[in-house]
This record gives structure tokens, C-alpha cells and sequence, in this order.
């Protein structure tokens, strides 16, 4: 009964809380009404029209809750031709809501709208305005990757992993009561540029900053921020990454080490002065867009008093049968009092709304300055790279030019070579040795097809560890001029070449020349040479010859001088 008087009279004072149920959201689900059979000529028709029809009837839906200038967050799964399905969550009245969209069920597509009821409850101070003191609850950068399941990972200000999870039909409210069981959200974290709506409007709820990069933040490059922050962090993750925790990991990272330089610089900078100041604090009041020096004046002003709790005593009231009419004359001359602060309050706060608008103005026209100045140093940079480019582009090209200026004086060269070889041809002083491989019968006749072997030839033959009887008499045949070799071939190649009265020339004997795989040899030199030694063959060929002759000649008189002794004999037999 005391507890109850001492909360009537301070709540007659106005200070305490309103107690109120949390607003419920209001769910409205578009889907299709009817599943699609497997297979047929017309399921994929099918499909089309459903997903259109989703599609048409979520934009129908969303032309009506911005006409009515509704606070809503929208998720849908996205496929060909249109939309799987969307879900629509609404912060305003459910009667309200339902007196525009209504319970659908027609054609292809069916619209469901439900309230989600709340379990929490609201406070809402009796005085107006109240402030907290949240100071020793923590600070939070908190990295977001919404959808139909939204990502969200929690980082504090020294880069620290506090949490990282994923949710389906995650609404802005529940997020909120989520992120404040841990502490103050202070950055909202995007991967993309721009941000999402939701992004924004959470912001805006808790009055956090916004991080978002210059562009989208590519699969590479989200890989390469965990990569670095596992390396150096080394933070405990008892869950998977799935892609939507990764997304607001990579962003709550690429938040952090954006405004990291600056951390260490603030807190360097407070240990030069001698600061005694929360570098917590302090790393706090940069992310809310505090110059360094700015946020440690603030800082050092407030000091590191302690605030010592003041015990409050409560004495025993005695409940008064009769109200004192002076007692109520002073409550109602107090009231008027705090009635009038709160109207001078009222003005403060409307000039100080006024000179927010008014800065803000500031900070449009000076984020025109930056992004225009920004631009120009993006064209500056992209000048510098294109010079830089077209320098190695100038270095590729002299290499190339050099190369080509190579390549061009061989070709010269080799020009004036073959100029040389031509007039020496024309003019019957040189020969070309026409090359084969070896003196196989496959490697003969395919010489005699592509260099056109022919009388009077000479022949280059590379290879002369084997020769066949039957390429040695079809060059033989053709009666070519002789063979040249780069070494003296095995003793059954002589054999066979001496057989078949084919010279055999020794390239070290003539002088060849090569030209692209052509070798030319003075004519003179090599006719000289192969007349002799097919001299010296005739000659050994004949003397082989005659003493052929000779042999079968003496062998054919012995045995006729054999046979005529036999005959005799019988002859003198015959006689007797």
C-alpha cells in the first residue's frame, strides 16, 4: 500500500513510465495459390503467368501503402518473369491496414494479411523526453545483408566479433530488440552502394550512422576482408557462414577498418595530451562524426567522475483522511512551474530542430563539394593511370619496335643471301643439294615427289645409319650426280653405294652454305670431286667385273676340260 501512494504521487509529479503492450506488425504475405503440376508442354506457361501475377498484385499492394505513406519493409524472392513470393511487414494499425488490403484468394495468386502479435512491452516517460545513460553498455557496429533472410553480424569498437546470425522475415522491430540486449548500435553496415531501404529506415530508428563503400563489394573481395580479419582476429564462430552471415560480416568489417586508422589516431593523440578519457567513448563519438580533437574536448569536459548512487529513503506515509486544500495549491503552483519549463524546453528543442535542418543543409551543400571534389580527383587518378598505362604501352611498343627491327635485319639479310645464291645459280656456279632424311625406301620416294629428284641431282642425305637396297636402286635409277653426308656412313651403306656406282661426298670436302634449311655447295667443286670418285667406282666396278669374268671363265675351262678327259675315258672303254 506505501509502494502504491509513492508511485501515485511521483507519477502526479510526471516522473515515471507509461507501461504499454508493443505494437503488433502487420504481415502481408503474397504467394501463388495454386502449385504447378510436373511436366506438360504448358508448365512453364504456367509458371510465367503465376509469377506475374504475384508480381502485378505486390506492386498493386505497394502503390497503396506508399499512397497512404505507411513505414513498411519489403522482401520477395525473385524468379524468371516475375516474383516466387513477397512479404510485406507493415508498422501501423491492423484495422487500418486491413481496410485497404484485404484477404485474397483468386486465380493464381492469394493474399494473406495477419497480425504478428509482440510479447515485449513499451516504456514511454511520463515527462516527455527521457535520456538513459547508456554509457557503460556497449557500442556496436553492426553489419546488415537484409532479404527475405537477412544477415547480421555485431562487431564492437575495437573490431571484436559479438555475435553473427541469419533470420528469416527478420522485421525492423525484432532486429532492434535483438541488437539492443547487446548494447548501442552506433553504424549500420551495407556491402552495396547504395544502401538498402531498410538500411536507412534502421538507421534512422536508432539514430545510428550509416557505412556504406564506393561500390559494391565483389565475392573476391568479401573473401579477402574475412580472410585478413580471421588472420588477425582469430574470433571464436561457433556457426557456419551461410552467404547472408558472410555479407554483413564482410560489411561490419570493411566499416570497422574504415574508421580504424582514425581510432588509433584519436586514441595516440588523447595519450599526448595526457587525457584521461574513455578511448570507448572516444571511438564512439568519431563514428557519430566527431573530429578527433572535437570528441576529446567533450570527453575531458564531462571528466571521469563517477556518479555514487544516492540512496533513497523511503518513509513511511500515513494515509490522510482529509486532502489539505494548501498542499494542493502548492502541487498545482509546482505544476505550472514544470509546465513552463517544459514549454521553454519545447521552444529550445524546436530552435534546436531548426538549426539541425539548417546544418544539414550545410552538410548537403558540403557533401556536394566532396563528391565534386571527389569526382575531380577520380579524373585526375584516371588521367595518372592512363598516363601510366600509355607509358607501358609506349615501353611495350620499343620492345616490340626493336624486336621487329631484329627480325627485319635477319630478313635482310637472309635477302641478300638469297640474292647472292640466285645470281650465283643463274650464273651456273652454284648447285643446291637437295635434302632428304635418310635413305629409306618411304624417305627416297617422298624427296623424289616434294624436291623433284631428278638426273644429274645431288642429294643431302642426313641421317645415314641405315639405308635400303630398294631407295639405293631407285636413285640409281634416276642416275643421280652423288650423295653428300655430314659423316662417313656404316660399312653396308658403302657396300650398297659402291654396288650401284653412286659417289659418296663428305660435306667437309665442299664448301656448303645453308639458307633456310637449303645447303648449296660450289659446282665446280662438286662436280670435280663426284667425277672422280665415280672414276675411281667405274673403274673398281670394272676390275670386279673382269675378274668376275675371269673366274667364271677359268671354272667354265676346267670344267670343260673335265668333261672331255670323262669322255675320252668312256671312249677308250668303249675301244677295248
Amino acid at each position: 500500500m506505501q509502494s502504491a501512494e509513492v508511485a501515485a504521487r511521483l507519477a502526479s509529479k510526471g516522473i515515471g513510465f507509461i507501461v504499454s503492450p508493443s505494437k503488433g506488425e502487420v504481415r502481408i504475405i503474397v504467394c501463388r495459390r495454386r502449385r504447378p503440376g510436373e511436366g506438360g508442354m504448358s508448365e512453364d506457361r504456367f509458371k510465367r503467368k503465376i509469377r506475374t501475377s504475384i508480381l502485378r498484385v505486390a506492386r498493386e499492394i505497394k502503390c497503396i501503402l506508399d499512397s497512404n505513406e505507411f513505414d513498411y519493409d519489403i522482401f520477395f524472392r525473385k524468379s524468371r518473369y516475375g516474383l516466387e513470393n513477397c512479404l510485406f511487414i507493415v508498422y501501423a494499425s491492423y484495422d487500418l491496414v486491413r481496410q485497404l488490403v484485404k484477404n485474397v484468394k483468386e486465380g493464381d495468386v492469394q493474399v494473406k494479411v495477419m497480425l504478428k502479435p509482440s510479447s515485449k512491452l513499451s516504456f514511454t516517460p511520463l515527462s516527455g523526453e527521457y535520456s538513459i545513460d547508456t554509457s557503460f553498455r556497449e557500442y556496436l557496429i553492426v553489419g546488415v545483408d537484409p532479404g527475405m533472410v537477412t544477415g547480421v553480424a555485431v562487431l564492437n569498437v575495437y573490431g571484436e566479433l559479438i555475435t553473427v546470425f541469419s533470420k528469416r522475415h527478420l522485421s525492423r522491430g525484432d532486429l532492434i530488440s535483438i541488437l539492443m540486449e547487446y548494447g548501442n548500435p552506433i553504424l549500420i553496415a551495407s556491402d552495396v552502394h547504395p544502401p538498402p531501404s531498410f538500411i536507412e529506415k534502421l538507421a534512422s530508428m536508432l539514430h545510428a550512422s550509416i557505412y556504406t563503400p564506393l561500390r559494391n563489394l565483389t565475392f573476391e573481395e568479401k573473401q579477402e576482408i574475412l580472410k585478413k580479419y580471421f588472420d588477425e582476429f582469430k574470433p571464436n564462430i561457433n556457426v557456419s557462414l551461410d552467404s547472408h552471415k558472410r555479407d554483413a560480416l564482410a560489411a561490419a568489417i570493411k566499416a570497422f577498418m574504415h574508421y580504424r586508422n582514425k581510432f588509433e589516431q584519436a586514441e595516440a593523440h588523447a595519450r599526448e595530451l595526457g587525457a584521461k578519457i574513455s578511448f570507448r567513448k572516444l571511438r564512439a563519438l568519431i563514428v557519430q562524426g566527431h573530429s578527433i580533437r572535437n570528441a576529446i574536448e567533450i570527453l575531458r569536459s564531462e571528466g571521469l567522475k563517477e556518479v555514487k548512487e544516492i540512496p533513497i529513503k523511503y518513509e513511511t506515509v500515513k494515509p490522510e483522511r482529509k486532502v489539505d486544500k494548501k498542499i494542493i495549491c502548492e502541487l498545482r503552483e509546482k505544476l505550472k512551474i514544470e509546465r513552463q519549463k517544459v514549454q521553454s524546453l519545447i521552444s529550445q528543442r524546436d530552435q534546436l530542430l531548426t538549426k539541425i535542418k539548417e546544418l544539414e543543409n550545410k552538410i548537403r551543400e558540403l557533401e556536394d563539394v566532396i563528391r565534386f571534389l571527389q569526382s575531380e580527383i577520380a579524373i585526375k587518378l584516371r588521367k595518372e593511370r592512363e598516363i601510366v598505362s600509355l607509358k607501358s604501352r609506349v615501353t611495350s611498343l620499343k620492345t616490340s619496335i626493336d624486336k621487329l627491327s631484329r627480325e627485319k635485319n635477319e630478313l635482310e639479310k637472309k635477302i641478300n643471301n638469297w640474292k647472292k645464291v640466285i645470281y650465283k645459280l643463274v650464273r651456273g656456279e652454284i648447285i643446291v643439294l637437295k635434302p632428304i632424311k635418310n635413305l629409306t625406301k618411304d624417305d627416297v620416294l617422298k624427296g623424289i615427289s616434294l624436291m623433284n629428284i631428278s638426273k644429274d641431282d645431288a642429294v643431302y642425305v642426313k641421317d645415314l645409319s641405315t639405308a635400303d637396297i630398294t631407295a639405293i636402286k631407285k636413285l640409281s635409277q634416276i642416275k643421280i650426280k652423288c650423295i653428300i653426308g655430314k659423316s662417313e656412313p656404316p660399312l653396308h651403306v658403302k657396300h650398297l653405294l659402291k654396288k650401284y656406282a653412286i659417289p659418296f661426298i663428305n660435306q667437309n670436302e665442299l664448301e656448303i652454305v645453308w639458307i633456310d634449311d637449303l645447303p648449296f655447295a660450289d659446282l665446280q667443286l662438286l662436280n670435280r670431286i663426284s667425277r672422280e670418285i665415280k672414276e675411281r667406282l667405274t673403274h673398281i666396278i670394272e676390275e670386279e667385273e673382269r675378274a668376275r669374268i675371269q673366274e667364271l671363265f677359268m671354272k667354265y675351262r676346267k670344267e670343260r676340260i673335265e668333261e672331255l678327259k670323262r669322255s675320252q675315258s668312256h671312249l677308250e672303254e668303249l675301244i677295248e
